[in-house]
């Protein structure tokens, strides 16, 4: 059935029925005999006179008081969403309230974003891109207003590096493919760990897209060669280079971890983006990219220079294997630790001498350029927002 958000009472209306609801909290639809230009249809399933699922993205504003986040996800989600009968709505902390939330959702006739005023939804997805979001009182506000009304929410949170590496470093299987890391809290420490490996990365344990990760190599002179993405530095000594370190970095969190030899296709490492979701009390594999370094070898993000291969080209049985197991096992002791995760996604390797290695797991997976990926995360995740919600779907 079609419902209409009225843009002038701003409510929720249905045509020519009585005693419907909408939202978690069941508030009522404003029936109304005739369609005018104010009312905005979407459509929408009806489960015990319900109307929903209403679907909440929950995300942020920037510094400019704009709402920001995934937009073509959103935007994917919701399209296919329409065809099934749904309604996301993009909302920030700050818009939610005891009842109802103020946020966005979207006209696909009219292409564009609509201000509206919901109930509180049936299922809420975090895709908030500020780790600084996550630690406001806003955020923890809408999260006991969720708790309260027993609405189902999920990826709760930014992971830190280091207290992954904790906890996988405990997990039976999962603690077998970890690269040597420390937490690097003082300078002779981050020493003996770089006179050990010789070789090492340093990265935020709050960072993202591979932002201020670099490369330290220990030389036989005991020079030191520090790579970033975009630039080499030598230092003469440790020291110059701690005191670098300290002067640019003094307020962020760091870890040391030793570099793996990945192996190479056609002469470039490349490693593993694996994605993955839940559905059926299962998660399940949304599909491989693989990533390799072309303009430098810090790193393989695509942004800082890294290329896109296809799965195929390197996969192999053991590649499989590895794969089957992280899927299977990274998602419960995510989801036992810091709460229910609906989605993840990994970033790994194989080295070359065929030993495999888990680097990363990221709470708020962004764009796979690979269609069929896509394809399999929308609809995978589609279905979970039916199942959180209850709603029931042909």
């Amino acid at each position: 059935m079609n419902i209409f958000y009225d843009s002038n009472n701003k409510w929720w209306s249905i045509l020519n029925k009585n005693n419907r609801t909408i939202g978690s909290n069941k508030e009522m639809l404003h029936p109304i005999e005739t369609v005018e230009e104010h009312h905005h249809p979407f459509p929408i399933l009806e489960t015990e006179k319900n109307a929903g699922p209403i679907v909440g993205i929950i995300t942020s504003y920037n510094k400019k008081k704009n709402l920001v986040g995934n937009g073509p996800l959103f935007i994917r989600l919701q399209t296919e969403l329409r065809s099934l009968g749904g309604i996301i709505i993009v909302f920030a902390p700050e818009d939610v309230a005891e009842n109802e939330i103020i946020g966005f959702a979207y006209l696909y006739h009219e292409n564009s974003w609509i201000r509206v005023r919901s109930p509180l939804p049936h299922v809420v997805y975090n895709r908030i891109p500020f780790r600084k979001t996550e630690k406001n009182s806003f955020f923890h506000r809408a999260l006991t207003i969720f708790s309260k009304n027993d609405i189902p929410y999920f990826n709760p949170t930014f992971i830190n590096k280091f207290e992954l590496y904790q906890l996988l470093s405990k997990h039976p299987l999962l603690k077998n493919y970890l690269p040597d890391t420390i937490l690097l809290t003082e300078k002779m420490r981050l020493y003996s760990f770089l006179l050990k490996h010789e070789n090492i990365y340093i990265k935020p344990t709050e960072g993202y897209k591979g932002k201020k990760i670099f490369n330290l190599i220990y030389n036989k002179d005991a020079s030191m060669t520090c790579t970033s993405p975009t630039q080499t530095v030598k230092f003469p000594s440790y020291d110059l280079f701690w005191d670098a370190f300290q002067q640019d970095y003094e307020e962020t969190l760091f870890i040391a971890q030793e570099t793996i030899d990945a192996a190479a296709f056609q002469n470039h490492r490349y490693d593993f983006r694996i994605l993955v979701t839940f559905l059926q009390q299962n998660y399940l594999l949304a599909g491989v990219g693989i990533r390799q370094s072309i303009s430098q070898e810090v790193t393989t993000h695509i942004p800082n220079g890294g290329a896109l291969l296809s799965y195929d080209l390197v996969r192999t049985k053991k590649h499989d294997e590895f794969i089957r197991l992280l899927v299977e096992n990274c998602g419960p002791a995510l989801s036992e630790h810091f709460g229910f995760f609906g989605e993840f996604s990994i970033d790994a390797c194989v080295d070359k001498k065929g030993n495999y290695y888990l680097f990363e797991i990221n709470s708020k997976p962004m764009l796979f350029d690979e269609e069929e990926i896509e394809s399999n995360r929308c609809s995978q995740l589609i279905k979970l927002f039916y199942q959180l919600s209850y709603t029931k779907i042909d």
